[in-house]
């Protein structure tokens, strides 16, 4: 059983989330028998003087940081989600066992939300969101990025538009001040049982935008493709390698008779698939963004609709007017520009002798 104990957390805990911050680090590691670690960029900084850490702190560092509501998810589950503040630093936090121990990963989540120019991301974003239904997506591994975007994404709604904005999230990350538009914010476990619980229950809730924080299963997608046919915008993510890919992804999760009827959805309703990575620049110094674009064009829509999505990667090559771009050619180009090394283009690419190919030139 999980045992509230003391320790020398209370010092420890403060100092490590003082040096994360200062370091702008992604992500805190404390493991039991290791020194507290930092996820700098792409590269792991240890803090040694910490020391290395016993069991017992990272006892009492769960203690300080996980709500007595939480503490039965954590011996039910074996592992248990949740947001912490210091300060003005929040982390979203995720405590597990891993050989019967306690380890904590803590990802720092930046109290100032920045706009989509801040993370240069590109200003067709902002007309996706001008949109009043339907279903955008963002799509990329842990780590990507994509709650920063979508908050972005969310302010920009926020301060220009006069919207009823509901989140749903598991835990809340980025907290929102009301600016035109009023938000409010769900955390699962604590504000609701499940996302699709919560998701349904927001169609009585009188929301004009819907940020679902993770489409997990077969429930929760088909209640968000119900939400955003009811006249909807609905914002999620939902774990797919490519942005053409996350079309197969969504239809494998049906059963086989429901699959045509779900491809018919998902063309009447999808306004975009976004794939971001954060991938080490060249010079060392931080990341760069590079953002795969999907836009729901007719040829995209019919693609959707008839199953033929090996089409895809065709259909948005020949769609930069409509501002699509794959990954791919993003990584060939940076590559080209020295913004990153040939290297990370190939360790990032969804298509590594495509990408070989584009950077024989090089």
């Amino acid at each position: 059983m999980y045992t509230k104990c003391m320790s020398k957390s209370l010092s420890i805990l403060p100092g490590i989330i003082k040096e994360a911050v200062s370091q702008n680090a992604a992500d805190i590691i404390l493991s039991e028998g290791c020194f507290p670690v930092l996820k700098v960029g792409s590269s792991l900084k240890k803090l040694n003087d910490f020391g290395e850490l016993s069991d017992d702190a990272i006892h009492g560092v769960v203690s300080d940081i996980l709500p007595s509501a939480k503490l039965k998810t954590l011996e039910d589950d074996r592992q248990v989600d949740l947001a912490y503040a210091q300060g003005d630093a929040r982390f979203r936090v995720n405590v597990f066992y891993q050989r019967g121990h306690l380890t904590v990963v803590m990802r720092y989540v930046k109290n100032k939300i920045l706009s989509l120019e801040e993370l240069g991301l590109p200003s067709l974003l902002k007309e996706l969101v001008e949109n009043d239904n339907g279903l955008i997506l963002m799509v990329g591994p842990t780590g990507s990025g994509k709650s920063t975007s979508l908050a972005a994404m969310i302010d920009h709604i926020n301060g220009n538009f006069e919207k009823h904005i509901i989140t749903i999230e598991d835990p809340i990350e980025y907290v929102y001040d009301n600016k035109q538009s009023v938000i409010e914010q769900r955390e699962v476990g604590v504000d609701a049982v499940s996302f699709s619980s919560a998701l349904r229950s927001a169609l009585r809730e009188a929301p004009d935008v819907i940020l679902l924080g993770e489409m997990r299963d077969l429930e929760s997608v088909s209640t968000a493709v119900t939400v955003a046919e009811t006249g909807h915008l609905v914002l999620s993510t939902i774990h797919a390698n490519s942005a053409p890919g996350t079309i197969d992804r969504i239809i494998d999760i049906f059963p086989p008779e429901q699959k045509e009827q779900i491809r018919i959805q998902l063309a009447d309703i999808l306004v975009a698939v976004l794939n971001q990575r954060l991938i080490p620049r060249a010079d060392g110094v931080g990341m760069t963004v590079a953002l795969e674009v999907m836009i729901a064009n007719s040829a995209v829509k019919n693609a959707v609709r008839t199953g033929n999505t090996a089409q895809l990667p065709t259909i948005m090559q020949t769609g930069a007017a409509d501002g699509m771009v794959l990954l791919d050619d993003i990584l060939i180009k940076a590559a080209k520009h020295g913004e990153i090394t040939k290297e990370s283009a190939l360790a990032y690419a969804n298509d590594r002798d495509e990408v070989r190919k584009g950077l024989s030139a090089v």
